[in-house]
């Protein structure tokens, strides 16, 4: 059994621009109200549809990222709730693997295993 992702002991590396990542995360039609003050509007799926997303800072940080943590974890978006670190890496699909490859620390903690249950 697995226990949960190893937040507490990472650098937020994924609430961080890697790859070609554009967005931090985009969000569910029912979120872009709650969401509204930071919000933006791409072209996500299709250049015929535009979606509301979480943009990156200058700094390339989700702009919920305060001091590498979610200012609104308590509210987070859907997507953000449903990440994995531990699942990518066991999974390793190429949608995340840039993440994994530009986040050293992100993967040595995931080798230490550190995340599996006793």
């Amino acid at each position: 059994m697995l226990k949960d992702p190893p937040c507490a002991q990472c650098d937020a590396c994924c609430c961080r621009k890697h790859g070609s990542k554009e967005f931090a995360v985009v969000l569910a039609p029912d979120e872009e109200e709650l969401f509204r003050e930071v919000a933006v509007t791409a072209s996500v799926y299709s250049h015929d549809h535009r979606d509301r997303v979480i943009p990156f800072d200058a700094d390339g940080n989700c702009v919920l990222l305060r001091d590498r943590l979610c200012s609104v974890h308590d509210r987070k978006p859907r997507l953000c709730r449903r990440f994995s670190c531990v699942n990518l890496y066991i999974t390793r699909g190429p949608q995340h693997q840039d993440l994994l490859d530009e986040c050293p620390e992100l993967l040595a903690l995931l080798e230490k295993g550190s995340w599996h249950q006793s």
